[in-house]
């Protein structure tokens, strides 16, 4: 499944109504997943053992640049 998303939002072009509505130009690979592997793992989102946690805290884990609010 998570191929399919990826291979979908790498096809993306920045004249899509989606890429337009959502103010985005496309889609990049990252280099390296170990920094959001490193959050996840200090929001307790992935265990040691790398395995996922479910968690109900996503919107705790928002942080917003200064001088900006989290929306409800």
């Amino acid at each position: 499944m998570k191929k399919f998303v990826s291979e979908a939002l790498f096809k993306i072009k920045k004249t899509d109504a989606c890429a337009l509505a959502g103010n985005y130009a496309g889609w990049v690979p990252p280099l390296s997943y170990l920094l959001l592997n490193e959050m996840q793992r200090s929001l307790g989102w992935i265990s040691d053992k790398g395995i996922c946690i479910k968690s109900d805290l996503f919107y705790e884990a928002i942080v917003c640049p200064p001088n900006h609010l989290k929306m409800s």
